[in-house]
């Protein structure tokens, strides 16, 4: 991505642009988001936390829980098979240009213990 090619500098030819706008002209999208689209708790058996969405170009997940976390782009997630995230803020950030594909799957969830709260935010393409 060229960053220099785009003019952020507030000169009165060109007058300083909001957030939204920057990522337009950066990206040539606009962009919006959702907090806990689906759940907010994951629980031991598998919770979905993201439905798949095909326009969504970024993800956090925050385990905000005493108990551990694991997610997948799928339903088979397991102790054994998912990204674990750790009790008390274990975190993870997908963003489309280093994840590719596998950040507009459905992402799932289980927990070592029952209401585990987890805070996800999505960012989607309109």
């Amino acid at each position: 991505m060229n960053y220099s090619a785009v003019d952020f500098r507030d000169t009165p030819m060109n007058p300083p642009l909001s957030l939204s706008a920057m990522i337009e002209a950066l990206f040539g999208v606009r962009t919006t988001y959702a907090e806990n689209p689906l759940n907010n708790q994951v629980q031991v058996a598998v919770t979905q936390l993201l439905p798949g969405n095909p326009k969504r170009v970024g993800v956090v997940m925050v385990n905000l829980s005493v108990n551990t976390i694991w997610v997948a782009p799928n339903n088979r997630v397991a102790t054994t098979l998912g990204i674990r995230l750790a009790a008390n803020g274990g975190s993870m950030t997908l963003t489309w240009d280093k994840d590719f594909e596998i950040i507009s799957m459905p992402w799932y969830g289980m927990a070592s213990n029952i209401n585990s709260e987890i805070y996800v935010i999505e960012y989607i393409s309109r």
